[in-house]
């Protein structure tokens, strides 16, 4: 936490910057070329469009790459994203409030970001994409309000559950199919069934852990290019939003091919959050 803090100067210094990369990183949004397949995965495959402020803990995120990717908001000072999305970059653009990301309106909240304000999980291993997740911390805290406002995290008991045939929502801005040319203007949303950990293991083998947790493709549903960082969110009997999975691969078959998508279990993770970012996890 301590480590976190003495990089905001920095953060601020080039937040402030006018630069000309920054001003092309903004002229890319929405037209980015994505990498296919196994790259990071951008629109919501069979998704519908969102309502205006309806997923607001999601976050637009623009790398030193040109690489689009979600964020989600976890507290006035503390966002969450995939790590695959912010290792090896200089810095990024994060905008909070956003539904139309062509279309910049009076509910956007930009940010710019140095990498030193990004915390990779120390366990996170690019080969073989494991422990796929990092934190990313706001140079001041951010101004809530009905478009921008964070999502509750799991609670240690949710460690025990076993969410297989359960559904769930993603959102995101990605691809509609493997041919797309572009980012779904729109943030749009799908529900999604997840799958018992043995069939997602039965397709990718020894990279599923149990820090992983999948969804079922099967009818031409799930996530696409450009959907790295994604949430997948899951509503209790209470009603109560919890946010349980970060979206990390897709398959080389394509997007929605009957493969599984595979996020990040966000449960096995509590105790690091809990340590850098000071919020309570409940048990």
């Amino acid at each position: 936490m301590k480590w976190l803090s003495r990089i905001i100067l920095v953060v601020v210094a080039i937040g402030s910057s006018s630069s000309s990369e920054l001003r092309l990183l903004k002229k890319q949004i929405g037209i980015i070329s994505q990498p296919k397949k196994n790259g990071p995965i951008g629109r919501i495959v069979g998704g519908n469009e969102a309502a205006v402020g309806r997923f607001p803990y999601q976050i637009a995120i623009i790398n030193d790459f040109g690489v689009f990717c979600s964020g989600i908001l976890l507290s006035e000072n503390f966002a969450l994203s995939v790590a695959h999305c912010i290792d090896g970059i200089f810095y990024m653009i994060a905008y909070l409030g956003v539904h139309n990301i062509r279309e910049e309106d009076e509910n956007w909240v930009q940010w710019v970001l140095h990498r030193d304000s990004c915390l990779l999980h120390p366990d996170w291993n690019a080969e073989i994409r494991s422990n796929d997740i990092a934190l990313i911390e706001f140079p001041e805290p951010i101004e809530l309000n009905s478009y921008i406002n964070p999502i509750a995290l799991p609670s240690r008991q949710d460690q025990k559950v076993d969410y297989s045939s359960e559904y769930v929502t993603i959102s995101g801005w990605g691809y509609d199919d493997d041919d797309a040319f572009g980012l779904t203007p729109t943030l749009q949303y799908v529900k999604l069934r997840i799958l018992p950990p043995e069939i997602c293991q039965h397709f990718y083998t020894e990279r599923i852990r149990d820090t992983n947790i999948c969804t079922d493709t099967g009818l031409g549903r799930g996530i696409c290019n450009g959907d790295s960082g994604v949430p997948m969110v899951y509503q209790r009997s209470d009603g109560t939003s919890v946010l349980i999975g970060i979206g990390s691969f897709i398959s080389q078959m394509g997007c929605a091919s009957g493969w599984p998508d595979v996020f990040t279990r966000l449960d096995r993770y509590l105790d690091w959050i809990e340590e850098v970012t000071n919020i309570t996890i409940s048990h």
